[in-house]
Formats: C-alpha cells, sequence, structure tokens
C-alpha cells in the first residue's frame, strides 16, 4: 500500500470516525439531551415549542435533531466510500485526480465550517483529514 493510498484511507476513518461519534453522543440526545442541545433548558424548551416557518408541522428542536442525524449518517456514508475508494485507488486511472479533488474539497468545506461555526474537535480532525487528503493527493 502506497503512503497516498494510506493517507487517504486515513482522512476517510477520520471523516466516517467524527460522524460514528456525532451519532452515538446524539442517540443518546434524542432521549435525553445532553450534548446538542443549549445550556439553557429554556431555550431548548422555546425551540420545542416553535414551529419552522417552512414546515409548520414540525418545531425547531425536532428540526435541530434531524440536521444532526442526517449530518452524522452524511460523514459516516461519506467516510466509507473514502475508504472503499482509497482501497482500489491506484485502479482509479483518470478519475483519482476528480475523487482525490472532491474530497479535498468536502474535507476543506467542513474544516471551514468547523472553525466558523463549531467547535475545536470538529476542526482538529476535518483539518487532519483535509491535510491527509492534500498529502494524498501530492504523493500518488
Amino acid at each position: 500500500m502506497s503512503v497516498g493510498q494510506t493517507l487517504f484511507i486515513t482522512a476517510s476513518t477520520i471523516l466516517a470516525s467524527l460522524g460514528l461519534v456525532h451519532g452515538v453522543l446524539l442517540a443518546r440526545d434524542l432521549s435525553t439531551p445532553r450534548f446538542f442541545t443549549p445550556t439553557d433548558e429554556r431555550v431548548r424548551a422555546g425551540m420545542a415549542a416553535a414551529r419552522l416557518r417552512l414546515a409548520p408541522q414540525t418545531s425547531i428542536w425536532l428540526a435541530w435533531q434531524g440536521f444532526n442525524v442526517s449530518h452524522s449518517l452524511g460523514l459516516v456514508g461519506l467516510g466509507l466510500v473514502g475508504i472503499v475508494l482509497g482501497t482500489i485507488r491506484v485502479s482509479l486511472g483518470s478519475w483519482k485526480g476528480p475523487v482525490d479533488g472532491f474530497f479535498i474539497l468536502v474535507a476543506a468545506v467542513y474544516f471551514v465550517l468547523a472553525l466558523r461555526f463549531w467547535f475545536r474537535t470538529p476542526a482538529i480532525g476535518t483539518g487532519l483529514a483535509a491535510a491527509c487528503f492534500v498529502g494524498a493527493f501530492l504523493l500518488d
């Protein structure tokens, strides 16, 4: 296995792991909110009572939980696809460049989002993943 292939699989594993941890914490939150909930219970209660203008049949709280579930699934899925592509990377031929570019772009966007909107752990993880994808591109 080449260094580039190892870096690509490592980066993909980081993304899948971030999504998995996010999903596990969120699954716990669905019954007893502790992690992805406001520190002020009144705010969470307000979110649960407030309707979403776009879809009044749901609350801001349910939309928030749904976003977090889909975010987690997206990261896990992206990471798993990356792991599979990483294992066959040498046989991608002319597709290797576009695949690398896609994964670099997505990891970089997640890194910028983490810096702007989230917290330290996702910023470190997505930054490392982006760096590994760039390294894989440069070394293979």
